[in-house]
């Protein structure tokens, strides 16, 4: 099939392909065509994306690198999940991969120590002498910058978002946290069947699949088609109705199955989640969401969980986190002086989101059916989600 498209074709795939982040993928499923197309533009593009996932990536491991032993001289334990572990751990190709983030996961009772090593190793920290977690309560994360290269690190002292989800014992996660090889750099991160569920958790419930893109799909079919050790399915069912994410589990693997063509066992499909009138829909839901563009803002969504059934306590703290972040928060966010004022953040942050959100805001007003049917969407995959199986 590859070999069928014309030139043209290969062009638009390309664009894709550099904006989902599988310019690796769509290079080696157009070997044919690239062979005989050979300094073709759409290659060259492909080709130079490859080059910029390889040097970020390098660039990402140095950075966790310095990250971990500075972590090991304090003894502060840290685990990491996602990117890097991806990088090197499932695809085994540097190049394959952007890592994307580095997301580390804490203690909370460690949070005022490892915010002094960041400090320390030049990340941009509010410069109060506050820990990262005492201003974030409201999304258990916060994205520290380094100023050389401006690549993020992700810290989370829980997995959770307290205002939007149900937490989860991380302590167990810990004790079953395994230790893995970076590229030549021991490293903890979750358990195997903890990672997986990590990751369908992190596409369907906390993003809703809001245009997350393809590659989150690719990356569970990947854990799934060649894991770093074989999985123990029956230990994954078991977690995934223990921490509420089943349902979640069950919509990426049949969505990998039906469309990349990597199937999970029938009966941990069953055992995940017994047959139900809307699964077809929500399949549909769920994919349309993931293709979604990726120049819309998150207003919607706000909007959807704002709608969704659940506590007046959690609809509450969801809308707090919209309109008054922490000063912590929108300090690194705008990488301001910490000594601005509060209602300076503030302005300068209501005056993006209106101009973020102002397309929006208008298209709603106007009754744009296209936004009315984002809105819808991601209420009923939220919907579909918080049911019980």
């Amino acid at each position: 099939m590859a070999s069928e498209l014309h030139a043209a074709h290969w062009e638009s795939v390309a664009g894709l392909a550099v904006e989902t982040a599988l310019s690796f993928q769509v290079l080696q499923a157009g070997d044919v065509a690239a062979t005989e197309q050979g300094s073709s533009g759409w290659i060259k593009a492909l080709r130079s994306h490859i080059r910029h996932t390889t040097v970020r990536n390098a660039l990402q491991h140095r950075r966790l690198k310095d990250l971990l032993a500075a972590c090991e001289r304090k003894a502060i334990p840290v685990m990491l999940a996602k990117g890097l572990w991806l990088v090197h751990c499932v695809y085994r190709n540097a190049a394959a991969r952007d890592s994307g983030d580095i997301d580390l996961l804490f203690h909370p009772e460690d949070m005022a120590r490892f915010t002094e090593v960041a400090r320390e190793l030049g990340y941009e920290v509010p410069g109060d002498g506050a820990s990262l977690s005492a201003g974030a309560h409201s999304t258990n994360e916060f994205a520290l910058r380094h100023p050389d290269g401006g690549l993020l690190v992700d810290v989370h002292w829980s997995l959770t978002n307290p205002a939007t989800e149900t937490p989860v014992d991380e302590g167990l996660l810990w004790e079953r946290s395994e230790l893995v090889d970076i590229a030549s750099v021991p490293c903890r991160t979750l358990n195997l069947e903890d990672h997986l569920l990590y990751l369908c958790f992190h596409a369907a419930m906390h993003h809703k699949f809001w245009a997350v893109g393809p590659r989150c799909l690719y990356d569970v079919a990947m854990v799934v088609r060649q894991p770093p050790r074989p999985i123990r399915w029956n230990e994954l069912t078991a977690r995934a109705h223990a921490l509420g994410w089943g349902r979640a589990a069950w919509l990426m693997f049949a969505l990998i199955d039906e469309h990349l063509g990597v199937p999970v066992p029938a009966g941990v499909m069953q055992a995940l989640h017994r047959a139900s009138p809307g699964d077809e829909a929500v399949r549909q839901l769920a994919l349309e969401a993931i293709f979604a563009a990726r120049e819309q803002q998150s207003l919607y969504r706000h909007m959807a969980r704002l709608l969704a059934p659940g506590t007046s306590r959690r609809r509450l703290l969801d809308l707090r986190q919209l309109l008054l972040p922490s000063r912590v928060q929108m300090t690194n966010q705008f990488g301001v002086a910490s000594g601005t004022p509060t209602w300076r953040l503030h302005v300068k942050r209501w005056s993006s989101k209106l101009r973020d959100w102002a397309p929006e805001v208008g298209a709603l007003l106007v009754g744009s059916r296209t936004h009315r049917q984002e809105l819808a969407r991601t209420r009923q995959i939220q919907l579909w989600l918080d049911a019980s199986a």
